[in-house]
């Protein structure tokens, strides 16, 4: 949420990796003597996701990104892509809980190629898009129901009132990438050799 300029956002991120992991000490092979039974690791990967970021507004869920909400007919005129590279990277730990499986806890931090997952990136709008498609829902507007007009799509791209003095202003913090934190609990199973790769063995 951007607290100084009251707006905010929900976003469901689907997301598809392929990772390398480096564990610091072997914990699946069982013939040496002295095995540690946990080990921290780190990993990197590579991925692509898929996001569509909302907003619950009128008691409905209003998709942002359709509304181009920043829209400036010769530098943002176009919908923003929904899929985007991403790199994951991480650190954690993991103990053997019995022959191939462990259980383990990691933090991790994914940087996105887009500036888009808050759906706040350039400047504000310039002015109303062309071929606008407002939502085909009705919000409540205190004891009123009506449908979605103009007046709700100036909200949303400036809750502050002031959109048209706000006008190619910066809307975003001028960086050029998004990205965000995971934090889970994971259970492993190891397909490979018992005697896999680490630092010590």
């Amino acid at each position: 949420m951007q607290n100084t300029r009251n707006l905010s956002f929900q976003n469901r991120i689907t997301e598809f990796s392929l990772m390398g992991e480096f564990n610091f000490y072997t914990i699946f092979n069982k013939k040496r003597q002295q095995t540690p039974n946990f080990t921290p690791y780190i990993f990197a990967g590579i991925g692509i996701l898929n996001h569509d970021p909302y907003v619950r507004y009128g008691g409905q869920r209003v998709r942002l990104n359709p509304l181009r909400l920043e829209y400036d007919e010769i530098s943002n005129p176009t919908i923003y892509s929904t899929w985007n590279m991403l790199l994951p990277f991480g650190v954690g730990i993991k103990h053997n809980l019995k022959n191939s499986w462990a259980i383990g806890a990691e933090i991790s931090y994914r940087l996105a190629f887009t500036d888009n997952l808050d759906n706040v990136s350039k400047y504000y709008a310039t002015s109303i898009p062309q071929y606008l498609r407002v939502p085909n829902v009705e919000i409540k507007d205190g004891d009123v129901t009506r449908k979605f007009g103009i007046e709700d799509w100036e909200y949303l791209a400036d809750p502050s009132g002031n959109l048209f003095t706000n006008a190619g202003l910066a809307r975003g913090d001028g960086k050029t990438k998004d990205g965000y934190m995971t934090i889970g609990i994971t259970l492993t199973y190891s397909i490979l050799s018992t005697d896999c790769f680490s630092w010590r063995k």
